[in-house]
């Protein structure tokens, strides 16, 4: 597809929903440009290779207390310096999990590298350079990038100032923790009301301090590994099966060796096995009804579809979640996908201060 045909970028927000911006490729040595001005205040940005090699492709969701960054991106180097830690423009934790290509740092205190299938931790208050680099094979570099406030996690790490750099190697239960709460997190972003959002993020952060070292005096609030284990077999149970009619308490607990105590115990922050599977079904029903493809098919067939007896119930349970009615959503699909099609807000169309606004409220903790 020509360059010309690809809408730069574009933003969505649903009624009391969180805000969804994302940038699209550009290639160019204005793209660039334009990136290296609107983060001149967090970090010096350096190209390494070509400028028509440059490419970047982001998605941010903004959850009220933390920013949630889908990013593709070609081989950079960002250099934080003492000038941009004394700004106290970052006050806050990136958990980066990458995916694909890999970043290597130098900080203050160590040097570390983020492989594919790694969760790193960098404490953006420190000095440090860091060297993202796509893969040898071409494409970019892509990661999930989790920028929470020091003020939100800091207290339940046992070494807050010395976290930084700390690594979650592939494979190891900690990464798939981390890893997989970021990714569901992910997916289930655009659906969420920013009080859901912010409910989501508070939750996941004694899951970090877990797996990241937690402080003595928060063990009895941070969960038990087997109840974090629970919960995401769980979770990835109830997205492979969200059409079954036998998800029920009784089959989970068949499903997984566990007894009802357990569970309870595993899902008490979801709210419940029941609240859990019937959010999550109304997320399959907000899907479904905003595919242009599945036009023809009935609401009542699709609150059929996703477990409710009846499409007045359904719509009850959707409007709750969504501030919007099953009808709003299919009448607004093909609308909206133009519109969201046809803003700007790439990194040549995104403001400075917008950017660093986002950021700067990650340090104020209610």
């Amino acid at each position: 597809m020509r360059n010309r045909d690809v809408p730069r970028g574009a933003a969505e927000a649903r009624p009391n929903g969180i805000i969804i911006s994302a940038s699209r490729l550009d290639r160019s040595a204005l793209g660039f440009s334009a990136m290296r001005d609107l983060t001149a205040e967090l970090t010096d940005l350096f190209l390494l290779g070509a400028a028509g090699e440059f490419g970047n492709v982001t998605a941010t969701a903004h959850l009220g207390q933390a920013l949630l960054v889908d990013g593709r991106v070609s081989s950079l180097l960002y250099d934080r310096t003492p000038g941009h830690v004394r700004r106290g423009s970052a006050d806050h934790y990136q958990l980066q999990f990458h995916l694909q290509g890999q970043t290597h740092a130098e900080t203050e205190r160590r040097g570390f590298t983020v492989r594919p299938g790694d969760v790193g931790l960098i404490d953006m208050t420190h000095v440090g350079r860091y060297w993202t680099t796509a893969p040898v094979n071409g494409g970019f570099a892509h990661s999930l990038v989790f920028i929470v406030p020091r003020c939100l996690l800091a207290p339940m790490l046992s070494e807050p100032d010395a976290a930084g750099g700390t690594i979650l190697p592939a494979g190891s239960p900690q990464a798939r923790l981390v890893g997989g709460l970021l990714l569901s997190l992910w997916r289930r972003a655009r659906f969420m009301t920013l009080e859901e959002g912010a409910a989501e993020v508070r939750a996941a952060m004694p899951l970090i301090a877990q797996a990241f070292g937690a402080r003595a005096e928060f063990a009895d609030e941070t969960p038990h590994p087997r109840n974090a284990k629970i919960l995401q077999e769980v979770l990835s149970h109830v997205e492979r099966h969200i059409d079954d009619g036998a998800l029920d308490v009784a089959t989970i607990c068949a499903r997984f060796n566990v007894s009802r105590s357990a569970l309870y115990r595993a899902l008490e922050a979801e709210g419940g096995l029941v609240r859990l599977i019937q959010r999550r079904r109304l997320l399959h029903a907000f899907s479904l009804l905003s595919s242009p493809g599945l036009r023809q098919r009935r609401i009542i067939d699709v609150a059929v579809e996703c477990g409710f007896s009846s499409d007045a119930a359904f719509v009850r349970a959707f409007q709750r979640s969504f501030g919007l009615t099953p009808g709003d959503v299919r009448d607004a699909a093909d609308p909206a996908r133009r519109h969201f099609a046809s803003l700007d807000l790439s990194w040549a169309g995104m403001r400075r201060t917008e950017l660093l606004g986002w950021i700067s409220q990650l340090g104020h903790c209610e």
